[in-house]
């Protein structure tokens, strides 16, 4: 099962009456009709700016076409935003639906969805509560005394390398470097990535021999710097969204509910950011609340402060996603890596 739907009930909270309950209730439903809006949307969006940068491309218009290939780009990682969701089954709540979007969506651009469907659930399970967590993106102390000089330079500037170099493949070598280091936990491996190779393979097929046939071997050329600017949009926009939610809060907390919870952030941004990421900048809710589909991860960050409020727990803000990575990136740089108990120095 790809996603945990299961109502998520706060423990201890005696206050909880039918009119909370019910509300909790609702904010689990899913509804296939937004998430197949979204992408239609996103999609189709995607594939009309490419087929403007790939005429671009053939008339010599060197500006058209490079402007498409950027927004080309930036559709297609609006839109593989919507396969997070898909992996949790919460896109449409449809399963076999979901995995058949989240493939056309992630194929063509040689991201092996399977395999990361894998290895986030496992992130999931490990947020927080062990150092094995596949997603963990920040270093421990004793990790960094133990490194040698270049990996040491990569700790305490991965924020920026990550975003600005690293990109997309900095995002593929992490996840199969994990699902490698997970593969005795995770049966189901051998065969996602084998489906994975497959419908890549056929999908990168599909696009080079349609280009060479139309165009031979320089609009294959062509294809390909479109694929580059996908890459690059893709790569640069998720590391930012990847370290602002979850660097430097990496630790146990007092409860399993807690630690879900603040092991994320649930990032205050602009309403256009917030559609483009499908609402994840509500990351902590959504990592306490898997259940709930992304229309409704406004309502329910807004059940959980209060909730949690109840319990006299206090949650510390998020800024805006620019503002959370560059804090990010000054506690890197100055050593703010995991304790052994499992905090972080401040």
């Amino acid at each position: 099962m790809a996603g945990d739907a299961r109502p998520y009930v706060p423990a201890g909270d005696t206050a909880m009456n039918d009119e909370r309950r019910a509300t909790l209730r609702a904010l689990h439903e899913m509804r296939p009709w937004p998430g197949l809006a979204q992408a239609a949307l996103r999609i189709g969006a995607h594939a009309a700016l490419t087929a403007w940068a790939v005429s671009a491309f053939t008339r010599g218009d060197w500006g058209a076409y490079a402007a498409a290939s950027v927004l080309a780009g930036v559709a297609l990682a609006a839109a593989i935003s919507l396969t997070h969701d898909a992996l949790h089954h919460r896109l449409t709540g449809r399963p076999r639906l979901d995995d058949v979007l989240a493939r056309v969506i992630a194929w063509p651009i040689a991201w092996p969805i399977g395999i990361y469907t894998l290895v986030h659930l496992r992130h999931h399970r490990w947020a927080g509560g062990s150092f094995a967590d596949p997603e963990r993106i920040q270093p421990t102390m004793a990790e960094y005394a133990a490194a040698g000089p270049l990996r040491r330079w990569y700790c305490r500037n991965q924020i920026w390398f990550n975003v600005c170099v690293a990109g997309g493949a900095g995002l593929l070598a992490r996840l199969l470097g994990e699902a490698a280091g997970h593969r005795a936990q995770l049966p189901q491996l051998t065969r996602a990535a084998a489906l994975d190779a497959a419908g890549i393979a056929l999908c990168t097929a599909m696009w080079t021999t349609a280009a060479y046939a139309a165009g031979g071997a320089w609009l294959v050329l062509g294809c390909a710097g479109i694929w580059v600017a996908a890459e690059r949009a893709v790569g640069m926009t998720h590391q930012l969204r990847n370290h602002a939610e979850h660097y430097g809060l990496w630790g146990a907390r007092a409860t399993a509910r807690l630690t879900q919870y603040q092991n994320a952030r649930d990032i205050d941004t602009h309403p256009a950011a917030a559609w483009f990421f499908n609402h994840l900048n509500r990351h902590a809710t959504h990592h306490a609340l898997m259940g709930v589909p992304f229309y409704n991860l406004e309502a329910a960050h807004v059940f959980l402060v209060e909730d949690f409020a109840r319990q006299h727990v206090s949650l510390t803000p998020a800024g805006g996603y620019l503002k959370e990575v560059l804090a990010a990136n000054r506690l890197a740089r100055r050593g703010g890596f995991i304790a052994e108990s499992g905090g972080t120095p401040s």
